[in-house]
């Protein structure tokens, strides 16, 4: 069996474009991304690719979709336990700051908005709103205890995922202020959280 064939048997051909497609991302990053170096890289026709994606956007959102797969259960570990409030923001803020300094390119596609929300696939929505949901069940628990204000989940949702996507944008969009070391960026993600915290709580 020649490498060709090892690759692209028919049942795993997608799953081999999604991860090829994740390397070749970390490569060039988002405005380069082409859907033929994907499929010249598995040496296979770029026509095999349109048989699973539509265009280069449709491979994208499967991109993203698995890197949000990948935090909801880093996420899932941080639930398990019965951490108070300020913990379990601070391992899932931790979860996010080591995307942007691992794989910056992958968490632009995830948060950058490099895909318009009309080209957005369903399952990359839904992996959204499921990252999402991960607030609002840390944020509900959080009221049950009493450690935050008794204002809508959604409010708090809102003000907490624009908290961590705005500060982890800055970052990948060369706008942060400060220092650039992991050391200061985790500095950082105490005090944002801290202040968030005080004004949630008070």
């Amino acid at each position: 069996m020649d490498a060709t064939s090892s690759i692209a048997k028919p049942r795993n051909l997608k799953t081999s474009f999604v991860k090829q497609g994740e390397k070749h991302l970390k490569t060039v990053g988002v405005s380069e991304f082409s859907l033929r170096e994907v499929a010249k890289s598995l040496e296979v026709s770029h026509m095999a690719a349109y048989k699973h994606f539509s265009n280069k956007n449709e491979l994208l959102c499967e991109i993203g979709a698995l890197g949000f797969s990948r935090l909801i259960k880093k996420f899932d570990v941080i639930l398990e336990k019965e951490d108070a409030v300020f913990q379990r923001l601070d391992q899932i803020f931790h979860v996010f700051l080591d995307l942007a300094i691992d794989s910056p390119d992958l968490c632009h596609l995830m948060l950058g908005g490099e895909i318009d929300s009309q080209s957005m696939s369903k399952p990359f929505l839904k992996k959204i709103e499921s990252c999402k949901a991960v607030f609002e069940e840390v944020l509900s628990h959080a009221q049950e205890n009493g450690e935050v204000r008794p204002v809508k989940i959604a409010t708090l949702q809102l003000s907490i995922w624009s908290t961590i996507t705005g500060f982890i944008m800055s970052i990948l969009n060369g706008t942060y202020p400060g220092e650039m070391t992991k050391e200061a960026l985790e500095a950082s993600v105490e005090d944002l959280l801290g202040m968030w915290l005080i004004g949630a709580a008070e």
